[in-house]
């Protein structure tokens, strides 16, 4: 089938299967034209070869038609007249049931020798089509015979020539007329040139005039019996030069021609058997047909085969061009790719290596890990980093590495890091060589089922931030310290001015009153009373680092020796004191009293550490270069300068201490003792730290503790100033003094005590109202006696105003703090002497006298 007869629409289906019937019909016609009258037979019998065209084109939905075209044209063409009309309609069928039969017959044989339905395709299926319509037309034959012989009595005697020659009708109609639709049908390309033109129409005027005259009798000769063979050059010829359709047409104009003359007695086949002459011309007819149309198909076959190999042989051409041009291209793109390769590996290669130089040089241990934690290769800058073996840990599970906390710990982490894809990092401490080791692990991915671990070793940074840490303990407890001496020095001023009005107003009722009288004793308890409170307070100046100071150059041993009956006698009974002096030994720059005061703080302290279990204490003195590392590690860093530092230890084997006491050994009010007030060892730091000192301490619970006081060296000897004795001289002033103090009862204890001497006195109560006071009694006032630490303007602030005014005027500077802290903004500005609170009215006598004196 070479229509799909299924693709047209109802309405075309049914006018194509309706135009097959008629075409049987009129094929029926043409042939019954030729058919011989006396033989009953046609030498074409063109319906076969139509129904078997048209079934090879459309397939077998037309053999119904085709079976309808055969039935209708028995009927119509009354082929059987002289039989009755039941018998006409019974032949009918018959012929119609074997035109079915015959043509589907040469279908399937046409399938079943797997030939292509256009057998003009090739040689060979038209050499098998010859042979289908050879067994086609032997059904037909046989079929027809049959109900000829049947229906119009037996006659056996004509059989054989009878079923040779309608078989060879049937051959001769469809070699002939189905390679002419079949032709048509594929519709070859025309070539429509004039000199194509003149050529076909050339050949088809010879061809007919030509068969004219062979078999229409235009030569009587006998050389006429030869004369068809003729017709197959001009047959060959179209075949050479013509598609299959113009050879079958050809072929189709012969057969008529010659079966036209030889029906009506002409031409070289004509015999005076009839049917003899009809078989003649059926054989003529059948070779030529066969030779030609092999002849056509073979040479279309050739021209196809040659126009496919030169569409090939272009195609090819043009596909080894273009793989040419791509080979080209890719050779080119390869040379890129290669150099482009080249520069990669260079680059990776470059990068491999800086890779491995950096691996190289980072600090850290990388390990690769499998999907169980277990160790498959590591990277180590140094082997003795290793924490074990390498064949102690490669291929080994966490258990055998680790301890089981970590390791338990470090799977927790990697499983972890299998769940979420984020590095995580893992902090843990080893005990290597006798001391714990600190390590950083961050675990990361490296691939599907692989982790990477990069282990820093943070010893040192631990280490730091401990020494950072206690660094800032130092910071804190030094700025605790400070805080609580600012606000000792504070309580101690105020103190002081109490005292004064106190020790001031007792030292002038001791002035009015006889000795003997019973008033005096009380007034003496109070003034003693005072001293110890002044005394107390004097400590907290001193842990504050603002007590009264004498400057001199001080020799420890010296100092030491001259105290020992005093310290022997201020420890326990059961405690044995020894020295330890290294001799020579350099000065130092210090207040001997507040020295003083803190060895024996230190003693007092060493011989309570012992109790009465007995033990033994001892002093020892020294030099010793002293580093900014040393310096640092002392109780409080001061920034204190490096250099050479005397020294002197007071060590026992007393109870020792524990952190916790140490922490807090300093602290005002903290103590050990039932009935300690806790300021002496806060007093020790106070006076050590204002005198530029330090203290270290070494010390163990069970023990006994080691105390070491450092005081930088000095080359300069100083001149100790002495304490003025205490006089009750009858002295008589003259001329007015300014007394200035915030404090009431001190202005009233200044101006009592000087009225008492013969002096005339004005006060004010702050300095801005002691500037006005001066400014309007300036010719008069010869001296000002002036508190530091007042409200509106300062002692300081105020003595500079007076003395813009009056630069000669005398000033006597007193405060509850030491002489060095007040009188330090007061340098090279005439300040005429300095009188520390608190003070007896002998005092203050003796300061104005010296002062109105020099």
């Amino acid at each position: 089938m070479l229509v799909d007869f299924n693709s047209f629409d109802q309405i075309r289906q049914r006018v194509l299967l309706t135009g097959f019937v008629l075409g049987f019909v009129a094929c029926t016609y043409a042939s019954l034209e030729l058919i011989y009258v006396k033989s009953h037979s046609s030498p074409i019998w063109v319906p076969t070869g139509f129904a078997f065209a048209i079934l090879l084109i459309f397939g077998k939905r037309t053999l119904l038609s085709l079976a309808i075209g055969s039935f209708v044209s028995i009927i119509l063409t009354r082929s059987f007249n002289d039989l009755p009309f039941y018998q006409t309609i019974t032949i009918a069928a018959i012929s119609a049931f074997g035109v079915y039969l015959q043509v589907l017959a040469g279908y399937k044989l046409l399938k079943y020798f797997k030939s292509e339905m256009d057998y003009l395709k090739d040689v060979r299926s038209t050499f098998i089509f010859a042979t289908v319509s050879m067994v086609v037309g032997a059904i037909g034959a046989t079929i027809g015979v049959s109900v000829r012989m049947i229906f119009s009595g037996f006659d056996f005697s004509i059989v054989s020539t009878l079923w040779t020659r309608w078989w060879m009708g049937d051959v001769v109609g469809l070699l002939v007329f189905s390679t002419l639709i079949l032709s048509f049908y594929k519709k070859p390309k025309l070539d429509i040139s004039f000199a194509r033109l003149f050529e076909v129409l050339s050949l088809f005027t010879l061809i007919i005039v030509f068969t004219q005259m062979v078999f229409g009798e235009w030569i009587q000769d006998e050389i006429s019996n030869s004369l068809p063979f003729l017709i197959i050059p001009i047959l060959l010829w179209i075949a050479f030069r013509f598609s299959t359709r113009e050879t079958s047409l050809a072929i189709l104009i012969v057969a008529f021609i010659a079966t036209w003359f030889t029906r009506n007695g002409m031409g070289p086949f004509m015999r005076e058997d009839l049917a003899l002459s009809l078989l003649v011309l059926q054989l003529y007819l059948g070779v030529i047909t066969i030779m030609a149309i092999v002849m056509s198909v073979s040479v279309q076959e050739r021209k196809r085969v040659k126009k496919e190999y030169s569409n090939i042989s272009e195609s090819l051409e043009r596909r080894v061009s273009k793989r040419t041009d791509e080979l080209a291209t890719l050779n080119k793109e390869l040379l890129i790719e290669v150099n482009q390769r080249k520069k990669a590996e260079a680059e990776l290669k470059e990068s491999q290596e800086r890779n491995q130089a950096l691996l190289l040089s980072l600090p850290d241990l990388i390990f690769l890990h499998d999907g169980d934690g277990k160790i498959i290769d590591y990277q180590a800058p140094d082997i003795n980093m290793l924490y074990l073996e390498p064949q102690n840990f490669l291929g080994k599970p966490f258990e055998s590495i680790f301890p089981a906390d970590i390791a338990n710990d470090l799977k927790l982490v990697f499983k972890k890091v299998f769940k979420t894809g984020q590095t995580q990092s893992y902090e843990y401490f080893l005990d290597i060589a006798d001391q714990k080791s600190y390590f950083e692990s961050r675990i990361s991915l490296c691939g599907e089922d692989r982790l990477m671990s990069v282990v820093r070793d943070i010893s040192d940074h631990k280490r730091a931030e401990q020494e950072r840490g206690q660094l800032e303990d130092q910071v804190r407890h030094a700025q605790k310290l400070e805080s609580l001496g600012v606000l000792a020095g504070g309580i101690a001023h105020d103190f002081n001015n109490l005292l004064t009005a106190i020790m001031g107003n007792t030292g002038l009722a001791l002035m009015n009153i006889p000795d003997k009288s019973r008033a005096a004793k009380n007034l003496n308890n109070i003034e003693k009373a005072s001293l110890r409170a002044a005394d107390l307070c004097r400590q907290l100046l001193a842990y504050s680092g603002k007590g009264k100071f004498v400057v001199e150059a001080i020799n420890i041993n010296e100092l030491i020796k001259e105290m020992s009956k005093l310290l022997d006698v201020s420890i326990s009974k059961k405690a044995k004191l020894s020295y330890n002096f290294s001799e020579p030994i350099p000065f130092f720059e210090a207040d001997a009293t507040q020295v003083r005061q803190v060895v024996m703080n230190l003693i007092t302290n060493a011989s309570e550490a012992i109790g009465n279990k007995g033990g033994k204490i001892v002093i020892k003195t020294g030099t010793h270069k002293c580093t900014k590392d040393y310096l640092s590690n002392s109780y409080f860093d001061d920034d204190l300068d490096e250099g050479d530092y005397i020294y002197y230890d007071v060590i026992d084997d007393g109870s020792g201490m524990s952190e916790e006491t140490k922490s807090k050994l300093f602290d005002p009010f903290f103590t050990t003792k039932f009935t300690g007030r806790g300021l002496g060892l806060a007093a020790v730091i106070g006076i050590v730290r204002s005198h530029k000192g330090t203290i270290k301490i070494e010390t163990e619970e069970g023990k006994g503790t080691r105390f070491r006081i450092l005081f930088p060296i000095s080359d300069i000897k100083l001149v100790k100033e002495k304490k003025p004795k205490e006089e009750y001289l009858i002295w008589q002033g003259s001329g007015t003094v300014l007394v200035v103090d915030d404090d009431e009862s001190i202005r009233l204890l200044g101006k009592a005590t000087l009225e008492q001497v013969g002096m005339n006195v004005i006060t004010a109560n702050d300095g801005k109202e002691a500037v006005e006071v001066f400014k309007q009694n300036s010719d008069e006032i010869k001296l000002v006696l002036m508190d530091m630490t007042m409200p509106h303007l300062s002692g300081d602030e105020a003595f500079k105003q007076i003395q813009k005014h009056r630069s000669d005027v005398k000033v006597i500077l007193s405060s509850g703090y030491s002489e060095q802290e007040a009188t330090q903004k007061f340098s090279n500005s005439g300040l005429g002497a300095f009188l520390q609170k608190p003070y007896k009215p002998s005092d203050l006598i003796i300061k104005v006298k010296n002062v109105l004196a020099g």
